[in-house]
């Protein structure tokens, strides 16, 4: 059984990146979240009143490949759309040489 990874707490505001779907009614969210060696990973989740996130999957939807310059970790993710296309803006960290 997930837990959820984000509740929405009274008087506060969420901070993220929250996209409404509207195909299935539901509001996704793209998050990174630290392995076990320490490295960043982006994962989704999702929510039915965007409010409470449960993750989709315990895998990464997004990694580097091996020896490139985002092999080690993916962070700070902005995804946007410029007409029918979208597009991902991304840090990400390698091994030192």
């Amino acid at each position: 059984m997930m837990a959820s990874i984000l509740r929405k707490r009274a008087g506060s505001w969420m901070a993220g990146r929250l996209r409404w779907h509207r195909e299935t009614i539901a509001w996704v969210m793209l998050y990174q979240k630290q392995d076990s060696q320490g490295h960043y990973r982006l994962r989704l989740a999702s929510s039915e009143d965007g409010l409470v996130f449960m993750p989709m999957s315990d895998a990464p939807v997004f990694t580097g490949e091996t020896g490139s310059w985002d092999a080690i970790s993916i962070t700070t993710a902005r995804l946007f759309q410029a007409q029918d296309w979208f597009y991902m803006l991304y840090g990400g960290q390698r091994l030192p040489v």
